[in-house]
């Protein structure tokens, strides 16, 4: 998004028609930002699943599984070795 501006600020000051080069620009830096978004989101919940653990909250950190009441050790939503 950041990248927009200043390309759009800089075609526009070289008087550049900017339609078609943010067409061109969209499609790639898109992909890129929701490829990125993705991996953070997946980042946070892990990251929210481990602090509940930690706090005795029994569900899977790979998944989310609640594992109330598990005793086998393997979650069995993922298949996740569970740490006791």
């Amino acid at each position: 998004p950041a990248a927009f501006v200043f390309v759009g600020l800089a075609l526009h000051l070289f008087g550049v028609k900017m339609g078609p080069f943010l067409v061109l620009l969209f499609i790639p830096l898109a992909a890129i930002s929701a490829v990125g978004g993705s991996r953070l989101k997946r980042k946070v919940r892990r990251s929210l699943r481990r602090q509940l653990a930690e706090c005795g909250v029994p569900c899977c950190i790979a998944c989310g599984y609640n594992l109330t009441g598990n005793v086998s050790g393997v979650c069995p939503e993922c298949g996740t070795k569970i740490e006791q």
